[in-house]
Order: structure tokens, then C-alpha cells, then sequence
């Protein structure tokens, strides 16, 4: 049923819509007292729900001498009812590039030439990471841990099938014993990965008196985020900088050519 729900929503309706629709669905032809009896929702909410559901085509509302009652339409109707919010999508997208320019004439936000934005526990700091994921080509990363640690492991193995699927291309620095500590750790989520360890990846070890890591970072288009965590508690930092980040992916590869190359470890272990 959460998949149903989650299909839905897409489309634009509620959870208490949705019971609605598929009430009538699987009951046929009801009346909003046999409705309030199956999907437990006032009968004034009722009222309102369907007649939304009869404006969007969802459901017909049938009118009898002392009562009016209601019923779904066929399943067929979805299918128009996606098309008509690709169409909407398309034509909102072509409307957005032609008004870009003359609403740029008009943004104060155009002007800034830094964004900051804070992220503050797990579940924010999962938006950080999924951020990452707008990479064009490629990502320049220290290693701090393994961010099992902060998002969970089922998550990162999301992301970074996510990530290799996209194509991005990642070269990490860490300092000695980083990239074993990653490994170990998370050493029983490799049979999950969709790709090889190494896919578009590149690790480089540089020593802790040269240049000491302390966060988990991400250089990538003109983004520096940094993720750092210590027990439960979590956070993000993402500064939206072209100044920023090229002076940071400048500071990386001179760090980079420092760093001797980091010993991989057999992925069938």
C-alpha cells in the first residue's frame, strides 16, 4: 500500500485521496456513508475530498433524488493523468529557459556571490550527500572515516551506486590508515555495490604532519562542502562559491602531488 501511496503523491494526492480513489475502486458505485464506513475519514472531509476528486477526474460524481453518490473511473485514466504532468513539466521547463534571463534582471539572489547552508543531523546531512550527486565529472574529496558512520551504511551503498551510475569521477586524499579503516568497516557492504570498489575512483595517502584531516569533504562544481560527525551527532556545511572551490581544488592537487598512491585491497575478501 506505501507503494500506492508514494504513486499517488506523485500525481498530486493526499494519503486520505488515495484511500478514497481505491475504495471506490475496489467497492464500486458508494455513497459518502458507505465511504466513511471504509476508509474512516469524517464525513465532512469526505465532502470535500471527493468533490476535489471529481474537479481532477478522478472520480464521477452521480447524482440521485435524495442522495449523491460516487465512483472511481477507470484505471485508464492514470495514464492520461501522467501524461498531462509530462506535458506540464515539458512546458513549464521551456518557459523557465525563455524567462530565466529576465528574471535574473530581477533576482537579488544572482548578486550573491556566496551561499552557505547549514545541514544538522542525519537525515540533513543525507540531502548533503545526495547534493553531491550534481557532479559534473569530477569530485575531489579528503577522507575523514567512513560516512557509514554518519548516514548509515544502506544509504552510502545507495549513494554510491547512485554516484558510479552517474559517472562522476572521485580522487580522495586521506592520511595513513584512513582508506584500511574504511575498508574494514565497511567490508560487508562491497556485495552490494553494483560497481567495483575502484570504479572512477582514485586514492592517494598523504602524512598527517604534512597536512592533518579532520572533516569529510567534497570539492566539486563550484561546491565545498565539509561532513563531520561524532557519535550521533552530525553535520554538514555546503558553501556555494566559484571563488571558494577553485581555491580549494587548487589547494587539493598541490596536496595531491604530495600524496603517494594508496595500496588497494583485494574487493573478493
Amino acid at each position: 500500500m506505501s507503494e500506492l501511496n508514494t504513486f499517488f503523491k506523485k500525481l498530486g494526492l493526499t494519503d486520505e485521496e488515495t484511500a478514497v480513489y481505491l475504495f471506490l475502486l475496489q467497492n464500486g458505485i458508494s455513497t459518502i456513508l458507505e465511504l466513511a464506513g471504509g476508509v474512516r475519514i469524517n464525513r465532512t472531509n469526505l465532502y470535500r475530498i471527493c468533490e476535489k476528486l471529481s474537479r481532477e477526474g478522478y472520480v464521477k460524481r452521480i447524482a440521485g433524488r435524495n442522495t449523491t453518490k460516487f465512483e472511481a473511473v477507470s484505471v485508464d485514466f492514470l495514464r492520461y493523468k501522467i501524461y498531462e504532468k509530462k506535458r506540464k513539466a515539458i512546458e513549464l521547463k521551456s518557459q523557465y529557459e525563455e524567462m530565466k534571463q529576465s528574471l535574473g534582471k530581477f533576482s537579488k539572489v544572482s548578486e550573491l556571490k556566496i551561499k552557505v547552508i547549514h545541514y544538522s543531523g542525519k537525515e540533513e546531512v543525507k540531502q548533503l550527500m545526495w547534493n553531491y550527486l550534481e557532479t559534473r565529472g569530477e569530485c575531489l574529496s579528503f577522507g575523514f572515516r567512513t560516512l557509514s558512520e554518519a548516514v548509515g551504511r544502506e544509504f552510502v551503498i545507495k549513494w554510491w551506486n547512485e554516484a558510479k551510475r552517474r559517472g562522476i569521477y572521485d580522487k580522495m586524499l586521506a592520511n595513513k590508515g584512513t582508506f584500511e579503516m574504511k575498508n574494514a568497516v565497511d567490508i560487508g557492504a562491497r556485495k552490494k555495490l553494483e560497481y567495483g570498489l575502484y570504479e572512477n575512483l582514485e586514492e592517494r595517502t598523504i602524512d598527517e604532519r604534512v597536512f592533518r584531516i579532520y572533516y569529510e569533504t567534497f570539492i566539486y562544481n563550484d561546491v565545498f562542502a565539509i561532513v563531520q560527525w561524532e557519535g550521533n551527532f552530525v553535520f554538514g556545511l555546503e558553501v556555494y562559491s566559484k571563488e571558494l572551490s577553485d581555491f580549494k581544488r587548487r589547494e587539493f592537487y598541490h596536496l595531491w602531488e604530495l600524496a603517494k598512491p594508496a595500496k588497494r585491497i583485494d574487493e573478493k575478501t
